[in-house]
């Protein structure tokens, strides 16, 4: 289920509970590559919540008052998607 905006941490909201995690899984201080690990796991399930969203959906929590309109980041949004899908059918053909 897709985090609400309200629900996003804000920079240095939680400082540390990356770590804290970390230090709880390996017992101490992780080694690089768990760290990198630990990072690519959080970043493929941020991405995974955030492809969930329709264009309108993810437009609507990136939204800032007095910034693009709502459509407006619909719209990019969308064409980001559209060239990410096309790179992706290019690389695939290539392979």
């Amino acid at each position: 289920m897709p985090a609400l905006k309200q629900d996003r941490p804000r920079p240095g909201a939680d400082k540390g509970a990356f770590k804290s995690f970390i230090y709880v899984q390996n017992g101490g201080m992780p080694t690089r590559e768990q760290a990198l690990a630990a990072a690519g796991r959080v970043l493929a399930e941020a991405r995974a919540r955030r492809d969930a969203l329709t264009p309108l959906e993810a437009a609507r929590l990136a939204h800032e008052p007095g910034g693009s309109s709502i459509e407006e980041l619909a719209e990019r949004i969308q064409a980001a998607r559209h060239r990410s899908a096309g790179l992706a059918a290019r690389q695939n053909e290539a392979a």
